[in-house]
């Protein structure tokens, strides 16, 4: 190798060099930018940066962490949602104390959310307590529910079907011509967030499916019965236990005459995840049932039919 061929690839090399340098330094700068607007006024702004921090990894995680010291519980809020998309489950220490003892129960929703987007089994004990504290802000627990199921945390199951058959009493029956007064339903949201939650976890565990099966049939708040319905769903998808399976989908096709389409439209949805089944009975009210779907006034309804036809084995059809 000549002198003039080792000047061109030390020149080559001082290039790369700087170049790479520059983009370095460009980068940090533009990092730096979006941290100072994570603190600003401007709703638009901070939506920017949170959406450019949020592949940024463990430097991220690095420059945010502080942030959770601020006497602004919106800077605490955004520190936190960056760190649970930015962080590994080894981050979890950081905000496992802000899901307990924050002062705001949005920045402990969000620590909650947090930990089950990281992937943080090691908080599936921390977010159980928050689960259990009756003291505790729905929106808290609601979140918690769902990272646990998130988590796959089989521990959480317990609590989630005790929460499920906390339903509040039906109503007495109304005179005619009368209207019925409203039901106080002060934890709607908590059971829709363990029903989700249960479709993690309900595969392979019969008293989470019967659970779900009683929530459909029996809570009074649509978005429960959505929620169980989608989770029933997800319960027989490649189960192997054919008695669990079929608990499920007579579960579901017993509350396809539910009074809100949203429901019919997620049972639906659910049943086009059963497969091929072996209990001929069981597949002929299935198959009655999608066909009969396909002729529901509600949109969407109709919808899940033609997209059940699609994922189930062909329909038998009568000489």
């Amino acid at each position: 190798m000549n002198s003039r061929t080792i000047t061109a690839i030390v020149v080559v090399v001082l290039v790369l060099g700087a170049i790479y340098g520059i983009t370095a330094y460009q980068k940090g700068a533009k990092v730096q930018e979006h941290l100072t607007a994570l603190n600003s006024n401007d709703t638009a702004a901070v939506v920017k940066a949170l959406e450019s921090l949020s592949s940024g990894g463990p430097r991220v995680v690095e420059a945010v962490a502080t942030g959770l010291a601020s006497e602004d519980p919106q800077i605490r809020s955004r520190s936190v949602v960056l760190i649970g998309l930015c962080g590994r489950p080894e981050s979890a220490t950081l905000i496992q104390k802000t899901l307990t003892s924050d002062t705001d129960k949005y920045v402990r929703r969000d620590a909650a959310v947090a930990l089950g987007s990281m992937g943080a089994v090691s908080a599936a004990a921390d977010l159980t307590g928050v689960l259990n504290d009756d003291d505790e802000d729905i929106i808290v627990r609601s979140a918690a529910a769902r990272s646990l199921g998130r988590l796959q945390y089989t521990g959480a199951v317990p609590p989630l079907t005790a929460i499920l058959r906390q339903r509040p009493p039906l109503p007495p029956p109304v005179p005619e011509g009368e209207e019925a007064e409203p039901i106080e339903d002060l934890t709607a949201s908590l059971r829709a967030g363990a029903a989700e939650a249960l479709g993690w976890l309900a595969k392979g565990d019969a008293e989470a499916i019967a659970e779900l099966g009683q929530a459909l049939k029996l809570d009074p708040d649509k978005a429960v019965r959505q929620s169980a319905a989608t989770a029933l769903g997800f319960a027989i998808t490649d189960n192997p236990d054919g008695q669990q399976v079929g608990e499920a989908i007579s579960a579901l096709l017993d509350k396809m005459d539910d009074e809100e389409g949203d429901v019919r439209t997620a049972i639906v949805m659910a049943l086009g995840r059963a497969g091929s089944l072996s209990d001929d009975l069981l597949r002929g009210r299935l198959q009655r049932a999608v066909s009969a779907a396909e002729q529901d006034e509600h949109y969407w309804v109709r919808e899940a039919a033609a997209a059940a036809r699609k994922t189930l084995p062909p329909f038998e059809t009568s000489a």
